[in-house]
């Protein structure tokens, strides 16, 4: 069985593929940039915390009790992280991901893009950050390991 990152990231891959082969109505480019843009902040704790970076942590909800935040894009600025992404791959997915007004991470998640926003750009964009985060190896990791993210 893949491990569950995995799991997560083939129905938006599976609707890639299908957009472009024209398997799918145009429509499916919706779920799929929505899809795989949501992902990539699973990917990137993951990253994180294959890199020793914690992706989490414990804060007071301001009454008292204490809560869990998890991380996500902000990740990107981790000194390890952007040691072991390079400068460039982190420009790249800033760029993708929180860009000003909103990047693509904050105009899905809050639905304010409308749908003819959608664009093939901005999925082939996100579809190379997942190429590329995913293709760093981490020494002493072993990929062989049925690992849930």
């Amino acid at each position: 069985m893949p491990n569950d990152l995995v799991r997560l990231i083939v129905a938006g891959l599976r609707l890639y593929v299908q957009v472009y082969t024209d398997e799918a109505d145009p429509d499916a480019i919706i779920p799929a940039l929505g899809t795989l843009t949501l992902r990539i902040e699973a990917v990137i704790r993951k990253f994180a915390r294959l890199l020793g970076v914690p992706d989490s942590r414990t804060v007071d909800d301001g009454h008292g009790n204490p809560v869990t935040k998890v991380a996500g894009i902000e990740l990107l600025g981790h000194p390890r992280i952007v040691e072991k992404c390079g400068e460039d791959l982190i420009a790249f997915a800033k760029h993708t991901l929180d860009r000003r007004p909103e990047g693509l991470r904050d105009r899905i998640g809050h639905a304010i893009l409308h749908a003819d926003q959608y664009r093939a750009l901005d999925l082939d964009a996100v579809l190379l950050l997942l190429l590329r985060l995913t293709g760093i190896k981490i020494e002493g990791n072993d990929s062989k390991k049925d690992d849930v993210a």
